[in-house]
């Protein structure tokens, strides 16, 4: 399997050298493993690695990285190559369907922000550092600050990730972050007892009454108490995101519990509802016995915290997003996989301690359906619009203005209330506090295929994503050498976009895919990864549960660590 990371420089490997001696060794600064050289002095050269200072080492001196830096691992592009991304090794130009390294031969020092950010000028302070190096602020946007022989630091601490920096674009440059989803085409008839407003299928309720949902008690449609929910609520959230970095601010909400499904919107299947210590009834558990002892690397719990079996849906236009970066004009963005951490807190929102009576460990949960607003005017309309007056939590009803709704797992709820899986869920309703995180690294990505797939058609989900946790780009690599696009499944109601299914198909006419077949993924903050030869057979095993079959596609995206609670 190999890795190909389109926009973080950390993952973009080093030419290695020989274990040599260098000057550096005797300031305490380690050897580099490569020879891109980004400033001197007069102990000699240095390089940064791992956004770490260190010494060019003997061996690179009349090496062939002078010439072409990024060999062997990459090519070098050929004269007159655009720069598409430049991080500390240099520039880097795309040719051939592979990255490779740009020589600078005008003698110039080059920025390494460039060219999605300008770089800043000289005495900018700090104000952010990543794996890319260290960002400045200048005329109200990121700008980066070059190395300098005056600013050799050590290993960088834990940044703090509340402040949060788009990467540029992989996508098309039609596509970018200010672009807004189109009007939805027109709906006739198809909203049942919802209302239709701006064509699409919205929540209503009585404004007369503290709790409701829908206006049968008040009169019904058009009724002089009966109001409709703002379209907003309705549709996908027009988020107008590029590609973005976790945020781990906390957020204050309340949730509720729906039980435990197979049939998630992001079309996960077994997957995160199956885990090992959770005492299953009925289909659960003759399913989830087979899943487990098939795959028990996907009913495994991170060390340390809860995870298999909780899982949540959130409120549907969070679910489902439109990013202007992405392809598409309308629901282009699941939040399908993202991971966020959970704390039951106390009615006024505070916390409660360790060892204090109410006390429960946090859980860590992934997303793998959606509450839609039209279905769930209560609770899943979001802030402003909600219906839920007749709880008393701070910050329960209605949800803060940058909250967003949970509707917990029967699984979560248990153990946000009791510290078991199996325990006791005496309320319905608690109020919460949460954070988005990354998510673990549990072994590799598995994809489910669906039934019926061959060389001209395929369907599969992607689960157990490390890091950001949702796929926002997918391609699969046809017989002509060409990466497709993958599309999420076309087959359903433009009137009710929070409920779209997760499912990735390919689309019409763009076969054969013969095997085995390539996919490449790219998740919410800009990280691609290639999975070669990922599916080698259209048709399951023998002893596959039937109806799940999930393939380990040999790979994953980095691990994250999941930064402490500010």
């Amino acid at each position: 399997m190999r890795i190909s990371f389109a926009l973080l420089a950390a993952a973009l490997t080093y030419k290695t050298v020989s274990a040599a001696s260098c000057a550096a060794e005797a300031q305490g600064y380690p050897c580099c493993k490569g020879c891109t050289v980004v400033a001197t002095d007069e102990t000699g050269d240095w390089g940064v690695e791992n956004n770490e200072w260190c010494g060019i080492p003997k061996s690179c001196s009349g090496s062939s990285a002078s010439s072409c830096w990024s060999e062997p691992d990459y090519p070098c592009c050929s004269s007159g190559a655009s720069i598409v991304y430049s991080d500390g090794q240099g520039d880097w130009g795309y040719e051939k369907d592979n990255w490779c390294g740009i020589v600078n031969t005008s003698g110039s020092d080059t920025c390494w922000s460039l060219p999605d950010y300008p770089c800043c000028s000289e005495g900018t302070e700090v104000a952010y550092e990543d794996d890319l190096g260290k960002w400045g602020v200048e005329n109200n946007g990121w700008c980066g600050i070059k190395p300098t022989t005056n600013s050799k630091t050590t290993k960088k601490t834990t940044q703090k990730a509340t402040t949060t920096k788009a990467t540029g674009s992989t996508t098309d440059p039609v596509y970018n972050k200010s672009r807004k989803q189109s009007p939805y085409p027109e709906a006739k008839g198809n909203c049942g007892s919802w209302a239709l407003i701006d064509n699409v299928c919205c929540a209503e309720y009585c404004d007369n009454e503290d709790s409701t949902q829908g206006c049968a008690t008040c009169g019904g449609h058009g009724s002089e108490h009966c109001k409709v929910v703002d379209s907003f609520a309705c549709r996908s959230g027009d988020r107008g995101y590029d590609f973005y970095d976790i945020p781990n601010e906390f957020h204050y909400s309340r949730s509720t519990h729906f039980g435990l499904t197979f049939g998630g919107a992001c079309g996960f299947g077994l997957y995160q509802v199956c885990g090992s210590d959770h005492n299953y009834t009925g289909e659960f558990a003759t399913l989830c016995d087979a899943f487990c002892k098939a795959y028990p690397t996907l009913c495994k719990d991170p060390e340390g915290r809860t995870y298999r079996g909780n899982f949540a849906a959130p409120q549907g236009n969070y679910y489902t997003q439109f990013w202007g970066s992405l392809e598409g004009d309308q629901d282009n963005y699941l939040s399908c996989g993202e991971c966020f951490e959970v704390y039951k807190t106390k009615p006024d929102g505070s916390d409660y301690k360790p060892g204090e009576e109410g006390y429960q460990p946090p859980v860590l949960l992934s997303v793998i359906d959606s509450c839609p607003c039209n279905a769930n005017g209560k609770w899943c309309c979001g802030a402003g619009w909600d219906q839920c007056q007749e709880i008393d939590f701070k910050y329960g009803c209605p949800v803060p203005k940058d909250s967003i709704h949970l509707d917990l797992s029967d699984i979560a709820m248990a153990r946000l209330q009791s510290g078991s899986s199996n325990g006791h869920m005496e309320a319905g309703i608690i109020p919460n506090k949460y954070r988005r995180v990354p998510c673990p690294s549990l072994g590799n990505m598995y994809i489910w295929l669906r039934e019926d797939a061959g060389p001209y058609w395929f369907a599969f989900s992607v689960v157990n994503s490390a890091g950001f946790g949702a796929i926002a780009i997918l391609e699969a690599k046809n017989d002509e050498g060409k990466w497709v696009k993958m599309i999420r499944d076309p087959n359903y109601t433009m009137s009710r976009p929070q409920e779209r299914y997760g499912v990735w198909v390919t689309p019409q006419d763009t076969g054969p895919y013969n095997l085995p077949v390539d996919i490449r993924l790219t998740d919410g903050s800009g990280v691609t990864v290639v999975a070669e030869e990922a599916i080698k057979s259209f048709d399951p095993p023998a002893d596959a549960i039937k109806g799940y079959y999930y393939i380990d596609i040999g790979i994953n995206f980095p691990e994250i660590p999941i930064p402490d609670p500010e």
